[in-house]
């Protein structure tokens, strides 16, 4: 017995769930067609299934939020980075560590100008000389971009800027 009252609730709440709609379409007595969260007052009422609008709601929200981490923890490594040039506190390791993967305008912004720039095989090597802490005064890095790949459904794959592809630190 007990069974069939756990049976019975979770279909009703199954059932509640996946037939509750957000939005109601509603017709009024000058045939109109409105829209609205709550459920109609007069005329023709008809439910519209929103899971698609609240699904892409969602996912924008997913969106902002990594976003939003992705931004502090450029800040964070920016804090760092300016850091290890200021104070000389850094090994040498430390500098791909916070580069890898970055935007060529956080490089920029952080380290300024590079020392000297190549262009090998079509691609921009850029040198910057850095403080470290272990062992020598300074070290050379050796920074190569890619241009990043963005995933479009639209479009299919938009390029956007450079980010740092490899570092390395001699």
């Amino acid at each position: 017995m007990n069974m069939k009252i756990f049976f019975a609730a979770a279909a009703m709440a199954w059932g509640v769930g996946s037939a509750h709609a957000d939005v109601y379409r509603c017709t009024g007595a000058d045939g109109k067609t409105i829209y609205q969260q709550s459920p109609c007052t007069t005329g023709t009422q008809k439910t519209v299934d929103d899971s698609h609008s609240r699904f892409e709601a969602q996912q924008r929200q997913i969106r902002e939020a990594q976003k939003r981490e992705e931004v502090e923890e450029l800040g964070q490594h920016a804090k760092l980075l300016r850091g290890c040039l200021e104070h000389k506190v850094c090994e040498a390791d430390t500098y791909p560590r916070l580069l890898r993967g970055k935007p060529r305008s956080f490089v920029t912004d952080n380290l300024g100008d590079p020392a000297s720039v190549q262009n090998i095989g079509g691609r921009e090597i850029h040198y910057f000389n850095v403080p470290t802490t272990d062992g020598r005064k300074r070290a050379r890095l050796k920074l190569s971009y890619e241009r990043a790949t963005v995933p479009d459904n639209a479009r299919g794959i938009v390029y956007g800027g450079f980010i740092v592809e490899s570092v390395n630190a001699y």
